[in-house]
C-alpha cells in the first residue's frame, strides 16, 4: 500500500481555497465577482511559494473587493465567524483566514506609505509608537513596506 504524499502547507492556498473564500464573500456581498476572483488566482498560482500565494490572494482581494478599505474590512468581519479559542483550533478551522490577514497587512503598509508622502512627521510618529513595544515580524514588515517610497 503506497502512502499518499503529504500536502505542503503552501498548497492549501489553491483554487479550492480561492473558491472557499469567494463563496464566503459572496454570501455577504452578492455582487462579488467570484468567478473572476477564482480565475485570477488559478491563472497565476503555478510555481508560487507560500508568501507569493498570500500576496496573490491579497492582490485579488484588492482588485475585486469594493473600493473602500472600510467596506472591505466590514465584509471580512462578517465572514470571520466566532473567535477561535486555541491555536490548534485556529490551524484546523482558521487556516483560510491567512490571505485575509495578508490583505490587511499589505493595506496598512500601503496606507503608511501614502502617509509618508503626505505627512512624514505623522507617519514617523506612528512608526515610533509601533517600535516601542517590540514589534512583531508582521509589524516590522508593515513598517518596511510603509517606508518603501522613502528608500527610493
Amino acid at each position: 500500500m503506497k502512502n499518499k504524499p503529504v500536502k505542503k502547507f503552501k498548497d492549501y492556498y489553491d483554487t479550492d481555497c480561492a473558491q472557499l473564500l469567494a463563496d464566503k464573500v459572496k454570501q455577504v456581498m452578492p455582487s462579488f465577482n467570484e468567478k473572476d476572483f477564482v480565475s485570477k488566482i488559478a491563472a497565476e498560482l503555478d510555481g508560487k511559494e507560500f508568501l507569493q500565494r498570500q500576496d496573490l490572494f491579497a492582490d485579488a482581494f484588492e482588485q475585486f473587493m469594493p473600493g473602500s478599505y472600510a467596506e472591505t474590512i466590514s465584509i471580512f468581519k462578517k465572514i470571520l465567524g466566532p473567535e477561535l479559542e486555541t491555536t490548534v483550533v485556529m490551524f484546523t478551522y482558521g487556516w483560510w483566514l491567512w490571505p485575509v490577514g495578508r490583505f490587511v497587512q499589505k493595506s496598512v503598509g500601503n496606507n503608511l506609505n501614502d502617509l509618508m508622502k503626505e505627512d512624514p512627521s505623522k507617519a514617523k510618529k506612528i512608526i515610533s509608537e509601533w517600535q516601542k513595544n517590540g514589534p512583531s515580524k508582521a509589524t516590522l514588515w508593515i513598517i518596511k513596506h510603509g517606508l518603501r517610497s522613502e528608500r527610493k
